[in-house]
């Protein structure tokens, strides 16, 4: 084991029973030993354990079904009932995370968007997203119980998949600008396909790539996919 290492445990909850004695013999020596006596050292190294316990508890604090501090004690008490003592007692530091804010939320959307860019670019294309496509995109993605997640999803579904179309039907080509927007009833995406300058009415785009071609404009809406309800 290399010396200064950060080890991540993702959602230990699920581990089966007997890892928990790893971790114990690993906390409390900082050495691991396998059954043919070869022995790994962490002593150098931090250990981070993550764990969705609790989560709905949280998500009711952000709703306002109860307060943030009620919320985070019924974290730790389902914590403190799944985990056994003699692990918790070995932690340093238990730190409970609250769901990201609306404004983290769309800096996730401008990262997957910035992806579709780089993706377009490579076909010659540039690509223009404003504020109110951005605030679209969020609503229609995001889920409190499973985070920032389905945004990659919905974003290759409802955007990529929509470009890769009207690229293979020669709708957009290279040199060409396409600039997404919302709908006026903020249902849906407008996607407007032109080799001129493209006015988004001052919405401030997402990226901005420049073209230096001459065509006329092609407007094409699309609507997200429903969303699934419970059952179905």
């Amino acid at each position: 084991m290399r010396p200064y290492s950060v080890i991540l445990f993702g959602e230990v909850e699920k581990a089966d029973p007997s890892v928990f004695n790893v971790f114990l013999q690993l906390l409390d020596d900082g050495v691991l030993t396998d059954g043919k006596g070869r022995t790994v050292d962490f002593k150098n190294t931090i250990i981070i354990m993550t764990s969705n316990l609790g989560a709905e508890h949280l998500i009711g604090g952000v709703t306002g079904e109860i307060t943030m501090e009620a919320a985070r004690d019924l974290v730790m008490k389902q914590v403190q009932k799944f985990f056994k003592p003699e692990l918790l007692n070995r932690l340093n530091e238990i730190v409970i995370f609250e769901p990201l804010s609306h404004d983290k939320l769309k800096e996730v959307v401008k990262i997957q968007m910035k992806s579709v860019v780089d993706s377009v670019t490579a076909k010659g294309v540039s690509l223009l997203a404003s504020d109110d496509a951005l605030d679209l995109i969020l609503s229609e993605s995001y889920n409190p119980m499973y985070g920032a997640r389905p945004i990659r999803r919905w974003v290759q579904k409802n955007v990529m998949t929509k470009l890769s179309e009207m690229l293979i039907t020669g709708e957009a080509e290279k040199g060409s600008t396409i600039s997404i927007d919302a709908t006026d009833d903020k249902k849906g995406l407008v996607f407007q396909v032109s080799k001129k300058a493209v006015d988004l009415r001052g919405k401030k785009p997402v990226e901005d790539l420049p073209s230096d071609s001459d065509s006329d404009d092609d407007v094409v809406e699309i609507f997200p996919v429903p969303k699934r309800r419970k059952g179905d």
